[in-house]
């Protein structure tokens, strides 16, 4: 009988190596799926019961009640002006309120300082109006959104359609005259 006498030859010491690391990848991968399994148990559980709506809730906030509301109250084709401080409350209700359009207006002015002519907004000094009246003209199909910020008085432009409360803050809806 012939033995043969084992070396570390280059070969061998490559394919140990191959093994080693396939091994130890199978090993972490199983931990991390055992991981990701118990979270079902845990982390998960609050989730599952919820239905969409409060699922919604949670994950939006208070901008999701406010979507809520103003999804009921406008129609598929209205234009929604966004006076908000944030760019987050912009993009989750264009986000949400998908197919009606909605712009932001900065916070640099407040918006008793624009004012409607014909069924247009007419542009004040911190913010490129016109821009916007090329592309679409705004109606009285048109609302206003004030987001975390002061109720609109004695303005004949405007008409309070509905005012949304929370612990964090307080939005008014108004519709173009």
């Amino acid at each position: 009988m012939i033995t043969r006498s084992r070396r570390w030859s280059p070969i061998n010491l490559l394919h140990l190596t191959l093994l080693f690391l396939l091994l130890a990848w199978v090993v972490i991968a199983s931990f991390r799926t055992i991981s990701n399994t118990m979270k079902i148990f845990t982390e998960e559980r609050q989730w599952v019961f919820l239905t969409d709506d409060q699922k919604r809730g949670k994950i939006y906030g208070d901008v999701y009640s406010m979507y809520k509301k103003i999804d009921g109250v406008t129609k598929k084709e209205s234009n929604i002006l966004l006076w908000s401080q944030d760019g987050k409350t912009f993009y989750i209700l264009r986000y949400l309120l998908y197919p009606k359009r909605v712009y932001w207006l900065n916070s640099g002015l407040h918006p008793t300082n624009y004012q409607t002519e014909a069924g247009k907004i007419i542009n004040s000094s911190y913010m490129n109006i016109n821009s916007l009246t090329d592309i679409h003209k705004f109606t009285s199909n048109d609302y206003l959104l004030i987001y975390h910020g002061d109720k609109l008085t004695n303005s004949k432009s405007f008409q309070t359609v509905a005012s949304f409360k929370s612990n964090k803050t307080t939005s008014y809806l108004y519709k173009l005259l």
